[in-house]
């Protein structure tokens, strides 16, 4: 019998041996590399995320318009910040169940909030800014890492219920959701502030101050730097981080076209520094912290500028155990030329013969590529000072700038047309066959039509021929090459030479959406099918038709190419497909409206005859061409320059002057622009100077 169960026993405790020795065999043989990496990549350093620099933007010349700076950035630290957040406070008190306890965390919270009073007020005076911005920051701070652990406590009651955790499209609808599933408020705040519910922002500087200057970061770091959390050695409450900002070296110039960065909203981000490795397309996304182009180039072109972030992670020596490099931003080559810009915005606020500081936009543009060399729209504003709050709640709240300075006039605002429409109308009528060159009309005075203020209503021009309508601007002869056309052909012609149609082209790739939301593009306005009375003033550039200044230079620019059509462009790097298509088949009827424009400069009785006098050039070398108009609130002004050399500019000015006239206003403006561009060799340099028409250098 004893033999019996000591051979039981024996059995028993081999049988145990033989498991043990088995699984020892398949944690060590088997399985042992598997865990070895396990118990390896715990003990391994966290990775994190290298920097990348946004890409530049150049103008034509490559100078920089746009560029990365190092700065500094003071930061706090969430246990500084946490003590200005009442839901923390009471959730500690909450938590000491006796009345001796919570007093004692009462005063110790006490304590501490006076030490961090007293740590931002020297901060504040140290930076010179109002300690009231500073408490803003932190409240933003506290309320955005408050969602964030009431996200992982969401997760942790699903997770606890055993049941599918739900997703939702927002915060707003992520915290309704946490609210429904734990309805008592005291119980809710508990478990958001429990350490489960810990996100590892919690232990990152968190950004108060951004971009301060050297000085500053040094100041704050001999006089405060080394204030610790609490009793505790392991993190202090402010810290300074290296960080970029972006630039503009020519502050307002091209400010509608290059636009702005902003930090990016937190539905962008995506990336971490939690340890993990990410994926690649998370390393294309952001982080907290990221900026993110707001309008203009730096919108438009987001996903080129931005460039990628790199990953590193390391071993317990040292050594690199995984790295992804990190993509630099490619820059983006405009067309515009910065100092052709600075100069014109210069002219158009008081640099001028007639010295006022104007409302308006000028636009030049490069015939033979569609290149557009100056966009310029004034009044303007400053991208460096952008951001700092009096300056951005002027220009974006409501009813704060009566002047309007962030719209873009050249491209955005609708103006009508006025008489600039007229050469294109007149090309569209001897197309068609509708008139001849030798066509005339007998202009009276006090005849039937429209505008009353007009010269043709009050004194009439005579007898007007097809070339004296472009030259004296006979309005009553374009009414009447409407009759002739009739409607649809008008509409159809305009359509055809790009009125009421977006004027841009813009590299491949580029979705409508974004062109739309970078500048807002205007395609003007053309009423389909006008009345006898809409189609009269349709044909003199008024009522129901408004184009961009843009609209009005490419037509200048398609009859110098001899009625060759084509989209301009803003971007010369990445290029923008070219495109052409004509609006004439008569190289006759082309010469004739070249002959008509270039009389309104020459001849005596040309609207713009004064305002260019003394010519700059010789008529041989340089070909002027041009186009007065006059509206009830602007004057106009469009036209071309023909080098002998084969250099061609066009261009149009808008100047928002209901007292003025297209003559005696946007001509002399557009005569400096022409001599402007010979001083930067767009155009041979000037040759007869005006003395008292100076350009400022």
């Amino acid at each position: 019998m004893f033999q019996q169960r000591l051979l039981w026993v024996t059995s028993l405790l081999l049988g145990g041996m033989a498991l043990l020795i088995g699984r020892l065999i398949w944690l060590q043989v088997i399985r042992g590399q598997t865990y070895v990496d396990l118990s390896q990549k715990e003990f391994l350093p966290p990775g994190h995320c290298t920097e990348t620099v946004r890409g530049r933007i150049l103008d034509c010349r490559g100078k920089e318009l746009a560029c990365d700076q190092p700065t500094f950035n003071i930061c706090l630290h969430y246990k500084l910040t946490r003590l200005y957040d009442p839901r923390y406070i009471s959730v500690r008190l909450a938590e000491r169940q006796k009345p001796k306890k919570r007093q004692q965390t009462r005063r110790e919270l006490n304590r501490q909030r006076e030490q961090a009073d007293e740590l931002l007020e020297n901060l504040a005076r140290l930076c010179n800014i109002p300690l009231e911005e500073i408490y803003n920051q932190i409240k933003q701070i506290n309320d955005t890492l408050f969602l964030m652990q009431a996200v992982q406590a969401r997760k942790r009651h699903y997770q606890s219920l055993d049941i599918p955790y739900p997703q939702e499209p927002n915060a707003l609808a992520i915290w309704a959701d946490f609210v429904e599933q734990v309805p008592n408020p005291k119980e809710r705040l508990q478990r958001i502030f429990q350490r489960e519910s810990a996100v590892w922002e919690m232990d990152q500087p968190q950004m108060i101050i951004p971009n301060v200057s050297e000085d500053v970061a040094l100041t704050v770091e001999d006089r405060l730097i080394g204030a610790w959390i609490g009793a505790g050695r392991g993190q202090r409450w402010i810290s300074i981080t290296t960080g970029k900002k972006r630039q503009y070296p020519y502050d307002d110039i091209a400010c509608h076209i290059l636009g702005q960065v902003r930090k990016v909203p937190q539905f962008l981000v995506n990336l971490t520094d939690s340890g993990a490795d990410p994926s690649l397309e998370e390393l294309q996304g952001y982080r907290r912290g990221d900026r993110v182009g707001e309008w203009g180039v730096e919108f438009l072109f987001e996903n080129r500028l931005k460039g990628q972030r790199g990953w590193i992670r390391y071993g317990p020596d040292r050594q690199v155990v995984k790295q992804i490099d990190g993509i630099l931003g490619q820059d983006v080559t405009l067309t515009l030329d910065i100092e052709l810009q600075r100069r014109i915005q210069q002219c158009l606020c008081g640099d001028n013969p007639q010295q006022p500081r104007y409302l308006g936009a000028a636009v030049v543009m490069d015939i033979p590529t569609g290149h557009i060399r100056a966009l310029a729209s004034v009044p303007t504003f400053d991208l460096n000072t952008y951001y700092q709050k009096e300056n951005w709640e002027f220009l974006n709240l409501a009813g704060r700038d009566p002047l309007k300075r962030k719209l873009n006039r050249a491209i955005y605002k609708n103006y009508p047309p006025g008489s600039t429409i007229k050469p294109t109308l007149l090309l569209g009528a001897l197309e068609g066959g509708f008139i001849s060159r030798f066509s005339h009309y007998e202009c009276l005075a006090q005849r039937e039509g429209i505008l009353p203020g007009s010269f043709c209503f009050q004194r009439g021009h005579g007898l007007v021929d097809a070339h004296d309508s472009i030259k004296r601007s006979c309005n009553y002869f374009y009414i009447d090459v409407g009759r002739h056309m009739r409607a649809a052909n008008v509409i159809a012609y305009l359509k055809n030479a790009g009125f009421n149609q977006k004027a841009l082209a813009w590299p491949e790739g580029i979705d409508p959406n974004q062109r739309y939301g970078s500048f807002h593009e205007t395609p003007g306005v053309l009423i389909s099918n006008p009345s006898p009375t809409q189609l009269k003033y349709i044909c003199v550039g008024l009522g129901p038709i408004n184009s961009s200044v843009v609209q009005i230079a490419n037509s200048m620019a398609t009859i110098a190419r001899d009625g060759d059509f084509m989209h301009p462009t803003l971007i010369q790097n990445p290029k923008a497909p070219v495109t052409r298509r004509p609006i004439s088949n008569s190289p006759q009827n082309i010469l004739f409206v070249q002959q008509a424009m270039r009389s309104v400069i020459y001849d005596m009785d040309g609207t713009a005859v004064n305002a260019f006098k003394p010519l700059s050039w010789p008529k041989e070398q340089v070909a002027l061409y041009g186009k007065t108009g006059s509206t009830n609130m602007e004057c106009l002004f469009s036209g071309y320059a023909i080098c002998r050399d084969g250099r061609a500019l066009a261009l149009a000015v808008v100047i928002e002057d209901p007292d003025g006239t297209g003559g005696a206003v946007a001509a002399p403006i557009a005569k400096r622009i022409f001599d402007v561009c010979g001083q930067l060799g767009y155009l041979p340099a000037p040759q007869i100077p005006n003395p008292q028409t100076r350009i400022s250098q």
